[in-house]
């Protein structure tokens, strides 16, 4: 792998142990990205914000991402929108709030995004993308990264020429997912698409797209050479799969250790937490990577004190069902406890028949009835 043009601190910053959370708008909030870098996941990237929002003065929109922030460095706060002046105020902010690097949202496929012109949609327009990415490079002082997608359609995949000029204007880092926004998140991701790119730009480059196992990220790695990977969907119920990659990474070779299991927990940070201690036994570790329940159960009590350290109790019983369904997939019981879910209004009832679920064998516990 040739050598970066990035300080050692950029690296940092922008790599980290090369194997990260993506943007997962709904999903990623803080206590998952909180809960994902304990396996390993960083740098880490806020769900999307508007920077029209907090441009015209919605700061709470990018203080919802920042509330467990000393503990999620290396963070990128991720922006969409198509305004430059918008995206060089809000650049600014995020750097004063304490945002190690901007990421700019050109990838989202969701029509409510596409339609007014932001996301995806900025693919089809190179010169109006480049002033937005100049316009947050100009702002701050900590790099600006873009998130891209293959193209707009079968008929307009220019990802290489897009990525070429997001490095024109500054850009220190791409990440592509090889997907056009009319597939959005269906059929395969072309891989080759982001060896492309790599062999295009001088900026590191991240693969992002259809990694569901260790094995996938390896293989990413080896047919496109790109310098990291993304999870995104592979991660629901799994946030263990990051620590399962590194391991994979460090048998194999790849990224000369910079990804080392051994790096987990010192990268730049102001609070070194370890919040789980048991990830310091081997044995609970396997136990994860074997869906020992009583062991997800642990991660999962985690999850719901990370939510609890900035959301009110009514809020977390609603987002966590969701957590809870992806947790309990392929466990004894699990389809039984997913139809259940919808019940579960309070964290008593959470308490007791969720996160239940997972402290007890399969047998002995009773789904709420």
């Amino acid at each position: 792998m040739k050598n970066l043009p990035l300080s050692r601190e950029s690296e940092e910053t922008l790599l980290g142990n090369r194997v990260m959370l993506a943007p997962l708008a709904g999903i990623s909030d803080a206590a998952f990205r909180v809960l994902c870098r304990q396996f390993g996941a960083g740098p880490l990237f806020t769900e999307m914000v508007s920077a029209h929002g907090v441009a015209i003065g919605r700061t709470r929109l990018l203080d919802e991402q920042l509330p467990l922030l000393e503990h999620e460095h290396p963070l990128a706060v991720q922006f969409v929108g198509n305004v430059p002046e918008f995206m060089e105020k809000c650049s600014r902010l995020a750097e004063d709030a304490g945002a190690d690097s901007i990421n700019l949202n050109m990838a989202c496929p969701a029509p409510k995004v596409t339609k007014s012109g932001k996301g995806a949609s900025m693919m089809n327009d190179l010169p109006l993308a480049k002033e937005v990415i100049a316009a947050a490079v100009a702002a701050v002082d900590v790099p600006v990264t873009v998130k891209m997608r293959a193209g707009w359609d079968g008929n307009s995949r220019n990802a290489v020429s897009f990525a070429q000029m997001a490095q024109e204007a500054g850009a220190m880092m791409v990440v592509v997912h090889p997907r056009t926004r009319k597939q959005a998140y269906s059929g395969l991701a072309d891989w080759g698409l982001i060896a492309d790119v790599k062999r295009s730009v001088d900026v590191p480059v991240i693969g992002n797209g259809d990694i569901k196992e260790p094995q996938d990220a390896l293989k990413m790695v080896r047919e496109t050479n790109c310098d990291g990977v993304m999870i995104g969907r592979g991660s629901y119920g799994r946030p263990w799969l990051f620590l399962e990659i590194l391991r994979l990474f460090e048998r194999e070779g790849i990224f000369d250790g910079a990804s080392s299991p051994d790096s987990i927990g010192k990268m730049r940070s102001p609070s070194s937490l370890p919040l789980l201690p048991e990830l310091a036994d081997g044995d609970f570790v396997e136990s994860l990577i074997g869906r020992q329940s009583t062991s997800i159960g642990a991660v999962i009590r985690l999850h719901l004190s990370l939510l609890l350290r900035h959301k009110d109790e009514a809020q977390v019983a609603k987002e966590i069902r969701k957590h809870l369904a992806w947790y309990s997939k392929g466990l004894p019981g699990a389809a039984k406890l997913r139809k259940d879910l919808s019940r579960m209004k309070d964290m008593e009832t959470v308490e007791k028949f969720g996160v239940g679920y997972f402290e007890a064998s399969a047998s002995e516990v009773g789904v709420h009835e």
